[in-house]
């Protein structure tokens, strides 16, 4: 989520960078410690952003190199790794909504689960997790609890994701590695959420 002046040079920005990975994107700040069962009531689970308070998580920024102030943002989730000695093992973490979008609704957690629903029986979030071979989290969360938390905030939608070639990395082929020079094989989908 951004301020509406910032919006538009975070899409450009998003835009304009070769390469998305290295935490062009920060990292979803990630809760330890707090029981499965807590989440998402505890006050545990609730994290601090101020940049000059020890132990507190910084602002949120997109960055073009790391002398830049950059266009802060703030995001709707969390990196949720469950204290293993929980009653409920989840078997690792999960991204799953903040504490302050669930509190902000009234969000409620399913039995068993890390996905939320909200007072009148509604999910508003589904949280999966991929496994191997494959690697990745995805979290649903209802676009109308996500328009409405944002208030006056742009939400700017980012996909991306590397192209991956089997090959023998001892003899790459010529094709390969210029596309790999060029951020060729980088894909992405930026949008602004309203504005489609």
């Amino acid at each position: 989520m951004l301020e509406q002046e910032d919006a538009e040079p975070a899409q450009q920005l998003a835009s304009e960078q070769e390469y998305l990975g290295n935490d062009f994107f920060p990292r979803l700040p990630m809760v330890r410690d707090v029981l499965a069962a807590e989440m998402p009531w505890s006050p545990r689970f609730e994290l601090i952003f101020d940049d000059n308070a020890p132990g507190a998580f910084s602002r949120r920024a997109l960055c073009r190199d790391w002398q830049d102030d950059g266009i802060r943002f703030d995001q709707v989730a969390v990196d949720f790794a469950p204290d293993s000695t929980s009653e409920v093992e989840l078997g690792g973490g999960y991204d799953v909504p903040s504490f302050e979008f669930a509190a902000r609704f009234g969000l409620r957690q399913l039995p068993g689960t890390v996905d939320l629903v909200s007072l009148d029986g509604r999910r508003a979030s589904a949280t999966f997790r991929a496994d191997k071979p494959w690697r990745g989290h995805l979290l649903f969360l209802r676009r109308d609890l996500v328009e409405d938390f944002a208030d006056d905030r742009r939400i700017m939608q980012v996909a991306w994701g590397e192209r991956q070639v089997a090959t023998d990395w001892n003899s790459v082929p010529s094709w390969m590695r210029a596309a790999y020079r060029s951020y060729a094989h980088v894909w992405r989908n930026i949008r602004m959420l309203g504005s489609d």
